[in-house]
């Protein structure tokens, strides 16, 4: 999987762009699974601050590029509010908790509540390098309506899930305006379309 993400700060305001080719589905599936090749998601919100606490209000929009199927566009993409607010416990010490909604979550499944918590933990300079070890753990659940009673979704495997706990672990290194993050991924389900994977990353900050 390749991804590119940019993102636009004007204060405390934000808006953020991330692209990525995923491998879920054909268009003439027009299962939930019928989601690829790329998806284009977009993010915008505020990040204010009062007193120790940080805050990252925002709205996401997820558009997915497979097309036709008998299933139109706005059957997929959907909507998704964002709360997440973080407090730097120590210097070296940082803690968040975010929470994610969606009203619905595209091909008539269910509203859909992500819980997420945060931990990162920055070491001591090794030579240009400022070190950060990190890690993440959240819960997403879904609803019940009258296409999923339960409140389950299936998997690309055709087995039932109502939830999916996921998390990552990994360590972060700055230099100057350069990151490199390397990270484990992984979820408490065993399936083809939720496998675990190691993640590099890297990015640079622009601004002036």
């Amino acid at each position: 999987m390749i991804n590119a993400y940019v993102e636009f700060t004007y204060g405390i305001a934000y808006l953020a762009l991330s692209t990525e080719n995923i491998n879920s589905g054909s268009p003439d599936d027009v299962g939930y699974g019928a989601l690829g090749p790329w998806e284009q998601d977009v993010y915008i919100g505020l990040r204010p601050i009062t007193g120790a606490i940080e805050w990252d209000i925002g709205a996401l929009w997820y558009i997915y590029g497979v097309r036709g199927g008998g299933v139109g566009i706005w059957d997929r993409d959907f909507f998704e509010l964002k709360l997440g607010a973080s407090v730097t416990l120590s210097k070296n010490l940082a803690v968040g908790a975010t929470a994610f909604y969606a009203p619905e979550q595209g091909l008539a499944l269910p509203e859909g509540l992500t819980l997420q918590g945060d931990i990162g933990y920055k070491l001591g300079n090794v030579g240009v390098f400022t070190p950060t070890l990190s890690a993440t753990v959240g819960r997403w659940g879904l609803a019940e309506n009258a296409y999923y009673a339960g409140g389950y979704f299936v998997d690309v495997d055709g087995d039932r899930h109502k939830s999916i706990v996921y998390w990552n672990t990994g360590l972060r290194l700055d230099v100057e305006r350069l990151f490199f993050d390397f990270r484990y991924w992984d979820t408490n389900i065993s399936s083809s379309d939720t496998d675990a994977r190691f993640v590099f990353s890297a990015g640079i900050d622009l601004s002036p």
